[in-house]
């Protein structure tokens, strides 16, 4: 699926990755999972990337779903930012970096490309 990143394009990117799971017959938990981690990553999209166009293509490879990103905004690999301490207080803590965090525990595994000028983010969840 080809979008323009909006706010109001993340109802179109749900319902597509819907769709797939309901035909996939997905378990609840991975539903859960991956429509989190969807609505985090298009938005980061959406609101930091400065992207004009974003594909989300949905997938399944033997036991694992496969849900990739990919944008024209500026070059970002999330997976190299640090992890947060999270056992600071909130106010110790820096800002940013959780919704990160919470894709790489509610993913298996994650990977990220930069090239032909696009960011390509792609998460791996198994099924069972």
């Amino acid at each position: 699926m080809i979008l323009t990143p909006t706010v109001e394009n993340l109802t179109l990117a749900m319902d597509y990755l819907d769709t797939f799971l309901a035909e996939a017959n997905s378990s609840h938990k991975v539903r859960i999972s991956l429509e989190t981690v969807l609505e985090e990553v298009f938005m980061n999209i959406t609101l930091h990337s400065g992207a004009t166009v974003a594909q989300i293509d949905v997938v399944q490879e033997n036991e694992e779903i496969v849900l990739r990103f990919s944008d024209n905004g500026t070059p970002y690999n999330p997976l190299l930012r640090d992890d947060p301490d999270v056992t600071l207080s909130a106010q110790e803590r820096s800002i940013g970096g959780l919704g990160i965090l919470m894709i790489k525990r509610m993913t298996d595994r994650q990977t990220y490309t930069y090239a032909d000028g696009h960011n390509l983010l792609t998460l791996y969840k198994r099924v069972s």
